[in-house]
């Protein structure tokens, strides 16, 4: 989102609504750039930017509400093991984190925010992997 609100304010609508339609036909990220270029003022690095983490988002968004619809509480944090990924999401790699706050006091794990979430913070590529020992044990 933060990135859509530097598209001019007369497109973030239409851009919105090209990323939207994008992720839900399973669009690539590089055509949800090039349509997003071809619709607004955005420069084509910009766009494919603004593709590249919004269906990040997205994905990682529709990742934890499935975990929570089989009830997966806990999730370890997995990177993508290259070069580009940030010291912070590195030292999270293997992590055990819970999906809400409840969560992370009853089990006494780490929580974060929505925003911290793998998948969240700009152009992040890591993932949830769910915890289903956990979700066995309760079983």
């Amino acid at each position: 989102v933060a990135l859509i609100r530097t598209v001019p304010t007369r497109y973030v609508e239409q851009a919105e609504g090209i990323v939207l339609r994008g992720v839900t036909s399973g669009a690539l990220a590089r055509d949800i750039g090039q349509q997003l270029q071809d619709a607004t003022d955005v420069a084509k690095r910009r766009a494919q930017l603004i593709a590249r983490d919004q269906v990040g988002k997205f994905y990682g968004q529709v990742n934890k509400a499935r975990q929570a619809k089989v009830g997966v509480e806990t999730y370890f944090w997995r990177d993508v093991g290259d070069n580009r990924v940030r010291p912070e999401h590195e030292d999270r790699d293997g992590n055990e984190y819970a999906w809400t706050q409840e969560a992370a006091e009853r089990l006494g794990v780490e929580y974060l925010p929505p925003e911290e979430q793998p998948g969240q913070p700009i152009n992040c590529r890591c993932s949830a992997e769910p915890n289903v020992d956990r979700l066995l044990e309760s079983l």
